[in-house]
């Protein structure tokens, strides 16, 4: 298998000596959006590069092209470049060609951080998605971050918080964007915003919005 990369937004981001790369993957192409494009935008803004792999090509839930379309056009909000692994959807397995592909584009944009989908959850896409990034991100960057979608069970347990407030409409306008999943429940705006009020309160935040991550992998690097 091979991936396919698609062509960048054209939003300028800043460029400077300090600028790092961040990777999220996605099993679907709107799992990203829903799990932790809040904390994308920001890392964004902030003039990182933002990479999103989507595993899949969603076709259980909707026409692939418009999905990939879809996805594309989310990712355009924050200058985020898109590659697709172009597995079938429901076909994602814990094996070395996965393991590998993933590896592989850790290799290519070399990300200091990685988001990924619990392993703790309903769907065989996302336990196989989250097995193979750990083991693909065995060496390479200092944080894997594991985010929570809407089949994520009841174990997950996040330890890691990212307040999202000032990034929450671009979150929200990304879900939008996936019209062919509008009619399913964890498409809508009041349950995306549910969540991350819900994530706020357990910080102690009565008007934010949070993004809330179990942690894989965290490594300190001190500059010399």
């Amino acid at each position: 298998m091979s991936l396919k990369q698609s062509e960048c937004s054209s939003k300028s981001r800043l460029a400077d000596d300090d600028t790092n790369t961040v990777l999220a993957i996605g099993p679907h192409p709107d799992d990203v959006e829903l799990g932790c494009f809040g904390t994308l935008a920001a890392y964004a803004n902030h003039g990182h590069q933002v990479h999103i792999l989507v595993m899949t090509d969603g076709s259980r839930g909707g026409d692939p092209e418009k999905r990939r379309e879809e996805c594309l056009q989310s990712a355009a909000l924050i200058g985020a470049e898109v590659h697709f692994a172009g597995i079938l959807d429901c076909h994602v397995a814990d094996s070395f060609e996965t393991i590998d592909m993933i590896e592989t584009l850790l290799r290519q944009v070399k990300p200091r951080v990685v988001f990924g989908p619990s392993g703790k959850d309903a769907h065989q896409d996302h336990r196989n998605t989250a097995l193979a990034t750990v083991s693909a991100a065995r060496k390479f960057p200092d944080q894997v971050l594991v985010y929570q979608t809407p089949s994520t069970t009841t174990d997950f347990t996040p330890t890691f918080h990212v307040d999202v407030t000032d990034y929450y409409h671009i979150k929200e306008e990304a879900v939008r964007i996936h019209t062919s999943q509008s009619e399913k429940y964890y498409a809508a705006t009041s349950a995306v915003e549910a969540l991350a009020k819900y994530r706020g309160f357990y910080l102690g935040s009565a008007k934010g919005y949070v993004e809330a991550f179990e942690v894989t992998r965290s490594v300190r690097r001190w500059r010399r």
